[in-house]
């Protein structure tokens, strides 16, 4: 595990090695308290050492292989000043991505893993980071603003400007490439409208290819059209596929997650985390046996997707205030939170 004792930093979990130190009175694990070796941002590094080293790692999780929960301490990160909001493996997961937040600078931080070395900051929002997104191949990132842009960086070269900078007329709240074409980037934001753009194109700015409008409230996360009687007025944190294709994991801010077959559109719910207020992620494991979510009361939960048994409980992870970000490993039992003390 990657845990901190301070208020700003990032924590990853890692479960080779760990051990559980006691239970509670319920049967879900409490992980322990064991204070982890700071990692201290050594800087911007050269991109033609460590990122191509790291390409070829071997991961001791097999392909297809059912994951296990972290439960090991293995780093923590400086997260910024006040925190940070979302983290984000890329898909080699040689990569860790940190919204992070200092008072009135708002970066992009990304670390090698597992080293936990740092391999770029980018310095570039001027308001809270609410969302990033991995290309494909990993050569490109995507960070979403309250600031009203989406910026889109190049992870070959780690140039520290940007190379398109999408811009909107409010806050944006989500942003994503097509899975599909890769060129098209579809970004939600707090006017209620959903657009598409074209970023392969020579303008920095991108190109502005359609809106979607009719959505009743701002728009958090992108997916198609739910209509569920008890999710009526209930904010909608994130939305994220299963791994089979067949579900949909929905995080609503009613203290319950969801999920949706999408066959007969039937629900199951998860129950044990807060979440009311604030914006909490969660996640599937890769092999979707499992759902991760960051809660407001300072706690991970995590359940098995399939009999919705409530199977292990983060309680020590040191945070004052919620969990808000989740990521899992792509390859790896390894698992990262982070937390934002005040949005703004």
């Amino acid at each position: 595990m990657l845990f901190s004792h301070l208020r700003v930093k990032i924590h990853v979990v890692d479960s080779n090695t760990g051990y559980y130190v006691k239970r509670e009175e319920s049967p879900h694990p409490v992980f322990p308290s064991k204070q982890p070796q700071d990692v201290e941002p050594p800087g911007l590094l050269d991109p033609e050492s460590p990122y191509r080293k790291l390409e070829s790692i071997q991961w001791s999780r097999l392909p297809e292989q059912v994951c296990q929960i972290p439960n090991k301490p293995m780093l923590s990160f400086h997260g910024g000043k006040m925190g940070c909001l979302t983290v984000l493996f890329s898909h080699t997961g040689t990569m860790l991505a940190a919204a992070c937040a200092d008072r009135g600078a708002f970066s992009v931080i990304v670390y090698q893993i597992p080293s936990g070395k740092v391999l770029a900051t980018f310095c570039c929002h001027f308001k809270v980071i609410y969302d990033l997104c991995w290309s494909i191949d990993d050569h490109s990132l995507l960070s979403a603003s309250s600031d009203g842009t989406v910026k889109e960086w190049n992870m070959k070269n780690l140039c520290i400007r940007a190379q398109k900078v999408l811009s909107h007329p409010s806050f944006v709240y989500c942003a994503q490439y097509h899975p599909a074409a890769q060129n098209l980037v579809l970004t939600g934001s707090y006017d209620a409208i959903v657009r598409v753009w074209r970023v392969d194109v020579d303008e920095v700015n991108g190109q502005l290819l359609l809106e979607f409008e009719g959505h009743c409230g701002f728009i958090n996360t992108i997916w198609r059209k739910i209509t569920k009687e008890n999710l009526s007025g209930v904010s909608i944190d994130m939305l994220q596929v299963h791994p089979n294709g067949s579900h949909l994991l929905v995080h609503a801010r009613d203290n319950i997650l969801r999920m949706m077959d999408l066959n007969v559109l039937l629900m199951k719910e998860y129950t044990g985390a807060k979440n009311k207020q604030e914006r909490i992620y969660s996640t599937f494991t890769p092999c979707g046996t499992y759902i991760f979510s960051g809660s407001e009361d300072g706690r991970a939960y995590v359940w098995n997707t399939e009999t919705g048994d409530l199977v292990a409980i983060y309680s020590e992870l040191w945070y004052t205030t919620g969990v808000h970000g989740v990521a899992f490993h792509p390859h790896e039992n390894m698992v990262a939170f982070c937390r934002l003390p005040y949005l703004v």
